[in-house]
């Protein structure tokens, strides 16, 4: 999850205002409440408190396609799914 983490700080550059590019502000506040949930998540293990992978998916899903960002948070997790995989 740290990982999809990183992933998601690069997918949140696109909303960054750069030359003559305006930059959006609900774009930056999308990914903000995305790695919201997940840092939560990682609270939540650390705790040992239970949830499920499942909750974990819809939930984050759900706040992408609330802002709009569903392409970008697919691809945070494919590049943190192949970094997984990388290390096993």
């Amino acid at each position: 999850m740290l990982d999809l983490g990183m992933q998601l700080t690069i997918s949140a550059r696109s909303g960054y205002p750069i030359e003559e590019k305006p930059g959006s502000i609900q774009y930056l506040i999308a990914f903000n409440e995305m790695q919201h949930q997940i840092y939560g998540r990682i609270r939540h293990l650390r705790r040992e408190e239970e949830w499920t992978i499942e909750s974990f998916t819809t939930g984050i899903l759900e706040k992408a396609a609330f802002y709009g960002v569903e392409a970008d948070l697919i691809w945070a997790l494919s590049h943190s799914i192949r970094a997984i995989q990388r290390v096993q």
